[in-house]
């Protein structure tokens, strides 16, 4: 760290640290910083859809009880307006009314319905011609009778089979919404049955549990007839009618009220003219949209990409600042080259130390050097690509573990199975080996995969003894077991089972089916894939390149009339090798 403070005072914005610093910068925080921006919106917009599917969801519940009350009670006043009882108090004189029950009759009603149904608060049948009116307590005269803020509903009413009102008791207390059902004689309307419906306890009813939430019920001029404030109900109306303009049914919007934002919900009536909305100011819920939570997540984000941006910078200035160090370094004189810690910095060290004593021997040196580093790499990449190579360092480790853990050790007899699955996977003898020796091949595959996962693994295998000595393509049955493993059962952690059959099919074929009852694959995917193995499309970057290899493998050998199938059993996924029988 000294050392590139010490740089950075020297070569100032010059400094290759300083350059690369500010260019992983740019190339990481920025597009860290665009992911972080794209987060946050698209984070708000999906909370915001959330809140208002949930608004939504809470005012169609809400509106649901509201109808069904109000379609109660739309019943119950059709009922007792034509009540038998009821249409002699509208249409017999007083005298005539005395003779009978009729006005018992209809207490009786009335009682029944206020007690069956808790909100609604009282009923009246009034009868215009007689000037009555009775009550749960009973027959009054209309005259005396103090709560008649009803009536101007009932006068303004011609065709209507029933109106809403929402009014005072009294012009004083409690808040009502009168549903007047005129009781006809003929066209002419003679009377009305009103039920008065209790806001506040009708609010109880339909609460929509959410602190700050209000629901409102407008009709379509926008009048105001149910709030869950009742205090709103004076005003009869909402300041936000003008933007319910051109509002869908069933839809969801934010929009601006006296107290901030806010989340408005709107469903129509299915059975009446009205419309619901729920009002939740945008405050509730400023836990989930809180500006401050996603701050600290981008500035946390930004540091980490500060931190591994100077990491990374001061890893690639690493050699640079070794060579630099060499070059200071280079005027005491060096007389031999550090072999056992050759690289290039020692290479590049050494050869600039002995340029000061030996500068006309340098070329031919550095033909040596070059020389000799061909053939070290070329002795390494024929070392790299010869099998022998590869079994003879798993044989020194295989060693050095038994030497170190003794004879019986499971690491020893995995480096052993491994040296034989790359025996058998690099040996160039023959495109085709006995259905016996592709079986062991597999067999040692699975017996490293089942020491990794024990008892979580079942593997069932059925091959026909007649068909043992017959050839098989070489390195076919590994990869269609792999498949099972990383696409069947991998999302299940690898528990499950894998059934492995080889059978003759006829005189010609033999099937060999590699089954497992894992997570399957979704009918699209499964026809994509039949189709690029049925046109023969090999798919280099593949997620089923061990499919399409055995396949493409299987026709190019021996014909179009053979390779794989996909199957779709009950439960996982079934891969099917079609193969001719070559005794």
């Amino acid at each position: 760290m000294k050392s590139i403070i010490r740089y950075l005072k020297a070569y100032r914005f010059q400094s290759i640290f300083l350059r690369n610093l500010l260019a992983i910068l740019v190339l990481v925080n920025l597009p860290i910083l665009l992911l972080v921006l794209l987060y946050f919106s698209h984070f708000r917009m999906v909370t915001n859809e959330e809140i208002s599917k949930a608004n939504l969801d809470t005012l169609q519940r809400s509106s649901n009880i509201v109808d069904k009350v109000f379609h109660e009670l739309e019943s119950f006043t059709f009922m007792l307006s034509n009540d038998h009882s009821t249409k002699m108090f509208v249409f017999l004189e007083d005298e005539q009314l005395k003779k009978g029950s009729y006005i018992s009759d209809i207490v009786q009603n009335i009682k029944l319905y206020c007690g069956t149904f808790e909100y609604v608060e009282s009923i009246y049948v009034y009868s215009e011609d007689n000037h009555l009116i009775i009550v749960q307590d009973g027959l009054q005269s209309f005259t005396t009778f103090p709560d008649k803020s009803w009536l101007a509903a009932y006068q303004q009413m011609t065709d209507a089979t029933f109106m809403i009102d929402t009014r005072l008791k009294n012009d004083y207390y409690p808040y009502y919404v009168s549903m007047v059902y005129p009781i006809k004689n003929s066209r002419k309307k003679e009377g009305a049955v009103v039920i008065n419906i209790n806001v506040e306890k009708l609010a109880q009813l339909a609460d929509v549990k959410q602190s700050g939430s209000e629901l409102f019920l407008l009709g379509p001029d926008g009048r105001l007839f149910y709030a869950s404030d009742v205090r709103k109900l004076d005003q009869g109306s909402v300041s936000f009618a003008d933007q319910l303009q051109g509002i869908a049914n069933m839809s969801s919007r934010i929009i601006n009220t006296d107290t901030g934002p806010s989340y408005l919900s709107y469903v129509q009536s299915r059975q009446f003219n009205w419309n619901y909305v729920l009002l939740s100011p945008a405050s509730v819920y400023s836990s989930l949209l809180s500006d401050y939570f996603l701050l600290e997540i981008a500035v946390m984000t930004l540091l980490i990409a500060l931190a591994v941006s100077f990491v990374l910078t001061r890893l690639t200035y690493a050699p640079v600042s070794n060579l630099l160090n060499a070059l200071e370094e280079s005027g005491t004189e060096l007389t031999y080259i550090d072999t056992k810690n050759r690289s290039e910095v020692a290479f590049i060290k050494g050869v600039i130390s002995q340029m000061q004593d030996r500068n006309d021997t340098l070329e031919n040196a550095l033909e040596v050097r070059l020389k000799m580093l061909n053939e070290t790499q070329l002795v390494m990449l024929q070392n790299q690509i010869n099998p022998h190579f590869i079994y003879n360092t798993l044989d020194t480790i295989n060693w050095i573990v038994l030497k170190k853990l003794g004879d019986n050790n499971e690491v020893s007899d995995m480096i052993t199975s491994l040296a034989a699955l790359l025996r058998t996977s690099l040996s160039r003898v023959s495109y085709l080996v006995s259905v016996e020796e592709e079986t062991e091949h597999a067999k040692l595959y699975l017996s490293l995969i089942t020491r990794r996962y024990r008892d979580r693994l079942q593997i069932y295998w059925e091959v026909d003894e007649r068909i043992k000595s017959c050839k098989m393509l070489k390195l076919s049955l590994q990869p269609l077991i792999e498949n099972a493993l990383q696409h069947g059962l991998r999302t299940r952690r690898y528990r499950g089972m894998i059934s492995i059959r080889i059978l003759p099919d006829g005189e010609q074929t033999m099937l060999i089916t590699v089954e497992d009852d894992g997570a399957g694959m979704e009918n699209t995917a499964m026809r994509a894939l039949s189709e690029e193995l049925e046109q023969n499309v090999y798919i280099f970057d593949s997620e089923h390149i061990g499919i399409h290899n055995v396949h493409r493998r299987l026709r190019l050998l021996f014909g179009y009339e053979y390779g794989l199938t996909l199957e779709k059993p009950s439960k996982g996924f079934r891969i099917v090798m079609h193969c001719p029988i070559i005794r």
